[in-house]
């Protein structure tokens, strides 16, 4: 029994002892401490006491006390640019779509007219060779009626024309008693110059020569 008193006693000084030496460790700690928040409460009384100093200095200088009016201007400026930048931005855009729209309605006309080049082109080339054909024709008609002409002048008998140009003799009435000569008469020929309902044969080979 006395043996576990002493053993008892002896663990409660023990533990005592221990809890002096925390409770010193901890003031000590607690007096740095404390001793440095002094030290930094000092230090931001004079940082603060600057702050002020340099404040009341920047005050003092031309244009100080309007930082914040220039600083709003400034966000307008931005404010405005922006909006600007996007008109201008939505301008291009429609612009090159106005422009795109111009130059495929000038690649159309471009077409167009080269259609018509070409369709008229087409109709000049079937009129010149129409034209070529028709003055070919009538100038073989006129040598041939010039021959003809020229063959009856001196009693030559002539075969009688093709029938291309059979309906290009004039056609009289039987009764004005003019003989068919089976062939057209001759260019430049005055053929109101003879009296019609007159016989042909009564004149003279002379009279006709001359």
């Amino acid at each position: 029994m006395k043996k576990s008193r002493d053993g008892f006693s002896s663990e409660r000084e023990h533990v005592q002892q221990d809890r002096d030496l925390q409770v010193k460790h901890l003031s000590e700690e607690n007096a740095a401490l404390q001793e440095e928040f002094a030290q930094l409460e000092a230090e931001y009384k004079e940082k603060k006491e600057q702050l002020k100093e340099l404040e009341d200095d920047r005050k003092q200088l031309p244009g100080g006390e309007e930082d914040e009016r220039w600083k709003e201007e400034d966000r307008k400026m931005r404010r405005d640019f922006d909006l600007r930048r996007r008109e201008l931005q939505s301008q291009l855009i429609m612009e090159d779509r106005r422009a795109q729209q111009i130059e495929n309605h000038i690649h159309v006309l471009h077409t167009q007219v080269y259609t018509q080049q070409q369709s008229g082109l087409q109709l000049y080339g079937q009129a010149n060779s129409s034209g070529v054909d028709f003055d070919q024709n009538m100038s073989t008609q006129v040598k041939r009626r010039s021959r003809a002409s020229n063959n009856s002048a001196h009693g030559v008998s002539m075969p009688s024309p093709p029938g291309q140009f059979a309906s290009a003799e004039p056609i009289f009435p039987s009764s004005l008693g003019l003989s068919h000569a089976g062939f057209a008469p001759g260019p430049f020929m005055d053929m109101s110059a003879e009296p019609f309902g007159i016989d042909q044969s009564t004149f003279s080979d002379a009279e006709i020569k001359a």
